[in-house]
């Protein structure tokens, strides 16, 4: 069996231009050195050599949250038709923290974002390349609140009153070989805090074609 074509969007979708955020009055949240500020939130975000993002002294109204939060570790297994072929591989041993790709604002990020500098190879890792102290990539992560497309609380009875629901993003892609770990940090209008991270590479975009195909 044949696989099937690509999906691509019809010339006429792909001329209009996509949905943007904008901040009608200036943003919301702020950003010091490396400290982020928002609706009450305060933290210190960064991106370290082995974990990639990295968020420290989490605060909510003064009040520590947590003190440290990261991923211990990015790995996939590998099986074949024999044990000898099972492979365990850990990108935290390929400094992925230090493969973080210049993002794109209009991609990635909204154009609006705060970006934030870090050190890195910016084309992902290099055999053997040095890492200098000036290879600072000055689009490494971005900062910005978009809406959730629902609404935070909403009633209707002698009048209707709701208030709609966004977040605080913190965003990294991590570039090793033919993976792109995308780490996302979001604080949310609810009060909650969550993290996680995907893998995307030439094999997740094959698959998600035929999807899309069928």
């Amino acid at each position: 069996m044949d696989p099937a074509m690509p999906y691509f969007p019809d010339a006429e979708s792909l001329g209009k231009a996509e949905p943007r955020i904008y901040y009608p009055d200036g943003p919301r949240f702020s950003v010091s050195g490396r400290t982020v500020s928002w609706m009450g939130w305060n933290f210190h975000a960064d991106i370290h050599g082995l974990n990639g993002l990295h968020i420290s002294n989490l605060r909510f109204r003064d009040e520590m949250m947590v003190y440290e939060m990261h991923a211990t570790e990015f790995s996939a297994v590998y099986s074949g038709v024999s044990s000898k072929k099972d492979v365990f591989y850990s990108d935290g041993g390929y400094e992925m923290g230090n493969c973080a790709t210049t993002l794109k604002p209009g991609l990635q990020c909204p154009e609006e974002a705060i970006f934030l500098p870090s050190l890195g190879y910016d084309s992902g890792y290099i055999w053997g390349a040095e890492l200098t102290a000036d290879a600072e990539n000055a689009y490494a992560m971005c900062i910005f609140e978009a809406p959730d497309n629902k609404a935070l609380f909403q009633h209707a009875q002698m009048r209707y009153e709701g208030l709609p629901q966004t977040a605080l993003y913190v965003r990294t892609v991590l570039t090793v070989g033919n993976y792109d770990y995308t780490q996302v940090r979001t604080n949310s209008s609810l009060w909650l805090t969550t993290a996680r991270g995907t893998a995307l590479g030439g094999s997740h975009l094959a698959r998600l074609h035929r999807i899309v195909a069928a």
